[in-house]
């Protein structure tokens, strides 16, 4: 296991139709609805499958945060929230690689206050950092005012533990032209990160480079990370949308969920 990473705690998704995402991960992915909660000009609510959480949160405003970003990027993956111990350390690793640090904070949990971070990621992606053992209600993100999902009488039974999501297989984004090696040693010097792999593919009239990173030696989570080659055509050729933009995906495994983070470039 790495020194720094703990694994994924949760990934906040922003969309501009809550009920219809929600509807997506319960029904179609068989997650859990655990709690929903109210915040600045957005509403967010807490899905879970097994090990995995997503927060999905739409607006409830036409300017704000969310607001801002879904008319930039559209739905997509806006926090990749990560476990970390030393959170000191890791900051200061975070800044002497160059990723900006928006917030330092402390949060009341059951039985002691909760310290967290959040930085800059790759594109539009930024990270929570939130200790591996947070002592919060029901493990629910720090930082939302979390009002527990009361469970229906008429809730259908959740399907057998092995047909569920149980972990995030990987989360890949297609970085502009150039960028691939300075995010790559960002990532490596910050979460302690090491390279498993590499790979040179062709895909329509571009060739895309990627190097695939994993937080820890047994850990199934990899953070692949694209790049088309400097001569070969601006922005991302992995798909006809991404094309000049910074993307993040998601995929939850067994089901398969995408959902694309971008950033002009």
């Amino acid at each position: 296991m790495s020194q720094h990473l703990k694994g994924i705690a949760y990934i906040e998704i922003y969309v501009a139709e809550g009920p219809s995402a929600v509807d997506h991960f319960v029904d179609g992915l068989k997650f859990q609805q655990i709690a929903t909660a109210h915040g600045w000009r957005r509403h967010s609510v807490l899905v879970r499958s097994r090990d995995v959480q997503v927060v999905l949160t739409p607006p409830t405003h036409a300017s704000g945060a969310v607001a801002d970003y879904l008319a930039v990027h559209g739905d997509g993956v806006a926090d990749v929230a990560l476990y970390a111990d030393d959170l000191p350390a890791l900051l200061a690793r975070a800044r002497r690689s160059g990723l900006r640090i928006h917030l330092t904070t402390t949060y009341a949990a059951m039985t002691k206050d909760v310290r967290i971070a959040r930085i800059t990621g790759a594109g539009s992606v930024q990270h929570t950092l939130v200790p591996p053992a947070p002592d919060l209600l029901d493990d629910q993100p720090p930082g939302f005012l979390w009002d527990t999902h009361p469970a229906a009488s008429d809730e259908p039974a959740l399907p057998p533990e092995p047909s569920r999501p149980h972990s995030v297989d990987h989360l890949a984004w297609c970085l502009p032209t150039g960028t691939l090696e300075g995010v790559v040693a960002q990532y490596r010097e910050t979460f302690g990160m090491r390279i498993i792999a590499n790979d040179r593919f062709a895909f329509g009239g571009s060739v895309i480079n990627s190097h695939v990173l994993q937080d820890r030696p047994a850990s199934r989570t990899s953070w692949p990370r694209p790049t088309p080659e400097p001569d070969l055509g601006p922005g991302c050729s992995v798909s006809p949308t991404a094309r000049s933009r910074s993307s993040c995906t998601c995929i939850v495994q067994p089901a398969c969920s995408t959902w694309r983070s971008r950033l002009p470039t």
